[in-house]
């Protein structure tokens, strides 16, 4: 029992760090007109199901309705641009299920040692683009770490090194191979040196001189990296019907979730056909049944009513309790 106990504290802390990133990184998008929305079902919150373990679909955590941007959200108790990765399982490596144009956000929170759940955001989300990710990545800019133990499961992690500053400082000057910080509070001076590794890895400047930075903010990276994002010409609920008839099953989840808030009228005929395809992927038929469902159509509650009734033989568990969390 006490081994089973520190293992599922031990979970409950990882699920809480995430979650407080997906919704701290939801805020700031909300604060830059995207009109964010939970993607990935449970991303904003920390259950831990037991006894039935879901297999779900490996898209990003968050969309944004206006644009269709899709966003990755990553908290973490210590600063550094990270993402779990396998060698051996396509299906698992670190950019599975991104596009080019996703964006991966950062935010360091300090957590209760007494309580998983008492978390204190201590830096702005940064945000990176997967493309610029890949880019690093494919040039062998980053750094790959050994296998974790059994008990935290067999990914390793790849990641892109940065530096952040320390205190909220001001930028006094951005030279070649060093960066110069004063420190607001007391003028504490700090120095960032931007060749790594044996000048393996060389950070890319993130600030000029003169800027004002907050405590813990990325100042240099091998990547570029920002707090604030420019928000794209909106998108028309056309867009996400060109979505739904994607051969990408991460597109298809992303725009049934999406139809759902953004319309039916024009979008129905294609929601019924996806939900009622015996070979389409049983979570676009539940969040397309969803969207149906969400005005009121009789044909999405009748699907997924059938989810909910059927024995155990006909509909495994996993369904049901995903039927359950969606109808939610």
């Amino acid at each position: 029992m006490a081994n089973n106990f520190k293992s599922d504290d031990s979970f409950l802390r990882k699920l809480a760090i995430g979650a407080a990133g997906t919704n701290a990184t939801i805020d700031r998008l909300k604060s830059l007109g995207f009109n964010p929305v939970e993607l990935e079902r449970g991303s904003t919150g920390f259950k831990i199901w037991k006894k039935i373990k879901i297999k779900r679909v490996r898209i990003p955590d968050i969309l944004s309705l206006n644009t269709g941007m899709r966003f990755e959200s990553r908290g973490k108790t210590k600063l550094e641009i990270s993402m779990s990765h396998s060698l051996n399982d396509p299906k698992r490596a670190w950019d599975t299920g991104m596009r080019d144009d996703d964006l991966v956000s950062i935010v360091v929170f300090e957590q209760n040692c007494d309580s998983p759940i008492d978390l204190k955001q201590i830096s702005p989300v940064h945000f990176v683009s997967v493309k610029d990710m890949r880019k690093t990545f494919s040039a062998g800019q980053v750094s790959i770490t050994q296998p974790k133990g059994f008990e935290e499961g067999s990914e390793i992690r790849v990641m892109w090194t940065c530096a952040a500053a320390n205190q909220r400082s001001i930028v006094i000057a951005v030279e070649s191979g060093r960066i110069s910080l004063t420190s607001i509070p007391d003028g504490r001076r700090q120095s960032i040196q931007l060749s790594r590794n044996k000048g393996k890895i060389t950070l890319l400047p993130q600030v000029k001189a003169g800027d004002t930075v907050e405590t813990n903010q990325i100042v240099a990276a091998v990547v570029p990296v920002s707090t604030t994002l420019q928000c794209p010409s909106l998108v028309s609920e056309t867009y996400f019907i060109d979505k739904l008839a994607s051969v990408n099953l991460s597109e298809r989840c992303a725009a049934a979730k999406a139809l759902r808030h953004r319309g039916y009228k024009a979008a129905e005929p294609l929601l019924r056909s996806r939900m009622s395809d015996p070979d389409e992927d049983i979570y676009v038929q539940l969040e397309a049944a969803a969207a149906l469902a969400a005005y009121d159509d009789l044909n999405g509650w009748k699907f997924i009513e059938s989810k909910l009734h059927s024995p155990v033989m006909t509909v495994p568990l996993e369904t049901q309790l995903e039927t359950v969390i969606v109808v939610s």
